[in-house]
């Protein structure tokens, strides 16, 4: 939805009515935010009557920017990755109307997945085509394709019609495609899985997957040989390009060599398998990268007693430091808790929303600290030394007789000294020079930073004002504070973990009255009469009721706020005697009083007062005379002091009592982070039964999404297994198709490793997505080996056949994947950063596919391949 305030965020004024819009779960974004566009403008509109002169909604944060700039991201990695799959098709075929054929299902397969989705009534957006590698969309084309163009262009058969040679083609295929096909949607089973978050994300993307393959595989089967029959007409008979036959002549050389070292290349092999076990622990974990949203979302959390109004002066002062940032755009803040009570706050608690400016309009304020500029690049200048050459420019423009430059001159040139040697500020280094001067100018404030999807999302999983939190339970109040205050003390040592803060439950001062009993005695007044009293003089009790039309409304009054603003004024708070009763006393002098003794009667001043109610002439006792103050024991203690250290918010959670200590990792990743946490904090002795820490948030959504993909992923290779099995009818070729998946995966591995990047959901449906492309890479290659041995062919013959036959096609696939998600694994614009792990891990695992594992499946054939393939071979074979 859409934030709208009654404000003009350009000034920084207080005090204006906001209002959230909301839109229902299921409905679209873009025709909502539409609507509200349109409402806005209509009671914006001084004809409609329908605000009060000068008042004006002006809406602060619009979510219409940020659906645009994703989609843009989107639209420029769909239309780039489609251009290079097609240059590689080019490159390959040597053909433009075979290139233009196997492009054109492309689209295809993408308006038949939208369809689906169309009738299913969900949306393409960034979650359900952001990924979508279309080079591996395209293989089953390529394949298609491929093989007729190389039958056609062979001059095989060449006597019978063109209708018949294409369906000879597409016959010698269609079982090993539908194989293949059926396995890659096996792979994808793990994102149908998927819930919480990484399903909300991945979903979409699963779902378009699939359905796109499904399309593409109809349009391989029906529409691809159409068109090779009516634009392959006329084809003659033409050689390979220099591109297959460098391509093919550097595997055949690499698979001799491979073959004369066999077992060298297994050692190798196996030593790369054993360094990526050791290496395992060093790559970082989290759940999901964080979406870069183009705002900031501000958390100031106060001592729980702070005032409102000490609130509002500390807040205006936090807002003056935030808009200081060149960076910063406009800066709205909301003091307290809303009205609809959907949040559980105080006073304590505000909230900034700050909207960045473009990032290409940010200025140059970063030193560079890249190797090539503190070597070779011009040096960062302070503030006083550009001043300082300005000035001897200034003098040198006098001594020349010329006129000095004018203010806005001087400012640019400023400007452009300031820039030499610098780089715009990095988002993490604004946020931590921002947090930075807020601690060190408003201390006793904990701050966190966060942007404004990502604040709700992460408070919708953590259950606190937070993206991370440890949650201890226990039963007593102030052993939970005590707790958590050393939680507290263990998380701030830990590199990467910051913002840390208590959401504390104890800590709000209280005045509490407790009535004596013997006071009340010695004067004759029931405890439930001061109780009364106080009741309605603090709190308002109903007196009468008004009735307007079919409406009810109480009628309650309490005694004004400057007779009840502070203890010395509820102290004073008169009572009346109302079982009084008067009789002689004994002794000197009339004194009216409830027992018939001679003591002094109550007196506001003096001992002789008049302090009787003027209306029913009864005495009065100030509250002072009926209270005392109690010690933590209870018992009446006359020295102390009615101010109590109190409760302020007591939070439970199914039925127990909790206090939640919040935080957030930055620079390092989430997994080892919490974990070393949770090593640390379990040294604490008194952290035991019936006490006990809970880690929720991200890094419980995490380990939830990681333990469901640790049964659902070896489940979906053991059903692409048993296809595998049903395909080739031999355990052996079923097996080293597997392999080829481990092959893969440690290519992948490295990439993340290499390029800094954390294993995390996004970078596990990529893995996903490999398993699909290495069986079907290792099922077409295996079925090429064991047709050439069904033919008699001597092992090293058939194997280096099926390598020449295939090696273009099998080249050609792993080239547009690669190709079709490189524009999403280097972007970095807004959208992209869910994303990108799922690119470079397909980027990743392809290269390695590329350059290794096309040797491996060959070496390990080798080891078995004399045996006599099964019979199903001929009808599996590529």
């Amino acid at each position: 939805g859409s934030y709208l305030s009654l404000a003009d965020i350009g000034h920084d004024e207080d005090d204006k009515v906001q209002c959230i819009v909301l839109l229902r779960k299921g409905e679209e974004t873009i025709p909502a935010l539409k609507d509200v566009k349109a409402k806005v403008q209509e009671l914006n509109d001084p004809a409609s009557g329908r605000l009060l002169p000068g008042v004006e909604i002006e809406p602060y944060y619009d979510r219409t920017d940020l659906l645009n700039m994703t989609t843009e991201t989107v639209t420029e990695n769909l239309f780039l990755g489609i251009l290079l799959v097609v240059v590689i098709l080019l490159m390959f075929l040597g053909n433009v109307r075979t290139a233009f054929i196997v492009a054109i299902n492309v689209p295809l397969a993408l308006l038949f997945a939208f369809a689906v989705l169309y009738l299913r009534g969900k949306s393409a957006n960034l979650l359900s085509i952001g990924a979508v590698d279309f080079g591996i969309i395209v293989d089953s084309s390529v394949i298609m394709v491929g093989n007729i163009y190389r039958h056609l262009t062979s001059g095989k058969h060449a006597g019978l019609p063109l209708k018949e040679r294409i369906i000879n083609s597409v016959r010698e295929i269609d079982r090993a495609l539908l194989f293949s096909t059926l396995i890659m949607v096996c792979a994808f089973l793990p994102l149908f899985t998927m819930t919480g978050v990484e399903g909300q994300l991945f979903g979409p993307m699963a779902t378009t997957y699939a359905f796109s393959l499904l399309g593409a595989l109809l349009l391989a089967m029906t529409l691809s040989p159409v068109l090779c029959s009516l634009f392959f007409r006329r084809i003659k008979p033409v050689g390979e390009n220099l591109i297959v036959r460098l391509v093919k002549r550097f595997y055949l050389w690499q698979l001799r060599l491979s073959m004369r070292f066999r077992w060298v290349a297994v050692i190798v092999m196996a030593g790369i398998s054993i360094a990526t076990l050791c290496a395992l622990p060093f790559l970082g974990n989290e759940l999901m990268p964080e979406l870069e949203e183009g705002n900031l979302w501000i958390r100031g959390t106060a001592p729980l007693n702070w005032t409102l109004e000490r609130n509002v002066e500390v807040h205006k002062k936090s807002r003056a430091i935030m808009a200081s940032y060149p960076e910063v755009e406009s800066v709205v803040s909301q003091s307290g808790r809303p009205d609809d009570g959907t949040d559980t706050a105080g006073f304590f608690n505000a909230e900034f929303f700050v909207t960045l400016r473009p990032e290409k309009n940010w200025p140059a304020l970063a030193e560079k600290t890249d190797w090539f500029s503190r070597h070779f690049g011009p040096r960062a200048r302070t503030e006083e030394e550009c001043r300082q050459e300005l000035k001897q420019e200034e003098q040198q423009l006098a001594q020349k007789g010329l006129p000095p430059r004018s203010a806005e001159e001087l400012d640019a040139a400023y400007a452009r000294k300031m820039s030499r040697g610098r780089r715009p500020r990095t988002k993490q280094e604004l946020n931590d020079e921002m947090n930075a001067e807020l601690d060190r100018t408003i201390p006793g404030i904990t701050w966190n930073f966060s942007q404004n999807i990502r604040d709700n999302v992460m408070e919708a999983l953590s259950g606190v004002k937070g993206d991370n939190s440890v949650k201890i339970f226990g039963p007593d109040i102030d052993q939970l504070e005590k707790l958590a205050a050393q939680v507290k003390i263990v998380l701030q040592g830990i590199p990467g973990i910051e913002n840390v803060g208590i959401f504390h439950i104890s800590g709000q001062s209280h005045l509490e009255f407790r009535v004596d009993p013997q006071k009340c005695e010695r004067w004759g007044v029931t405890t439930a009469d001061v109780n009364s009293v106080v009741a309605s003089a603090l709190g308002a009790t109903p007196q009468s009721n008004m009735v307007e039309g079919e409406k009810l409304f109480p009628i309650a009054i309490r005694w004004p706020k400057r007779l009840r603003s502070s203890e010395t004024a509820i102290l004073d708070i008169p009572v009346d005697i109302v079982n009084n009763q008067v009789v002689l006393a004994q002794g000197s002098g009339f004194v009216p009083n409830a027992q018939g003794h001679a003591l002094a009667s109550p007196a506001l001043t003096g001992t002789k007062a008049d302090t009787s109610n003027p209306i029913s002439n009864t005495p009065r006792l100030r509250l002072r005379d009926l209270v005392s103050p109690v010690a933590e024991d209870g018992s009446p203690d006359p020295e102390g002091s009615f101010e109590r250290h109190g409760a302020s918010n007591i939070y439970r959670e199914n039925g127990k009592r909790m206090i939640a200590v919040k935080f957030s990792v930055h620079g390092r990743d989430l997994a080892s982070a919490v974990n070393e946490a949770r090593a640390k904090t379990a040294e604490i002795q008194e952290l035991k039964s019936p006490y006990q820490a809970v880690w929720t948030g991200e890094f419980e959504q995490m380990e939830s999404a990681e333990g469901r993909l640790l049964w659902i992923v070896p489940l979906s290779l053991a059903l692409i297994f048993l296809l595998l099995y049903a395909a080739f009818r031999s355990f052996l070729d079923s097996a080293v198709v597997l392999l080829n998946v481990v092959a893969i995966s440690m290519g992948a591995f490295w990439t993340l490793l290499f390029t800094g990047t954390n294993f995390s959901i996004s970078a596990a449906v990529g893995f996903i997505s490999l398993f699909g492309v290495a069986i079907m890479d290792g099922l077409l290659m295996i079925a090429a080996f064991n047709q050439g041995r069904a033919q008699g062919l001597p092992l090293q013959q058939a194997i280096e056949q099926g390598v020449d036959k295939w090696v273009r096609p099998l080249t050609m696939t792993a080239l547009t994947a690669i190709l079709g998600l490189l524009p999403a694994a280097v972007s970095t614009r807004i959208g992209s950063q869910t994303q990108r792990p799922l690119a470079i891990v397909v980027v990743g695992g392809m290269m390695t596919l590329l350059l290794l594992t096309r040797c491996l499946m060959p070496v390990l054939y080798s080891f078995y391949g004399h045996r006599e393939p099964p019979e199903v071979t001929g009808s599996m074979a590529h």
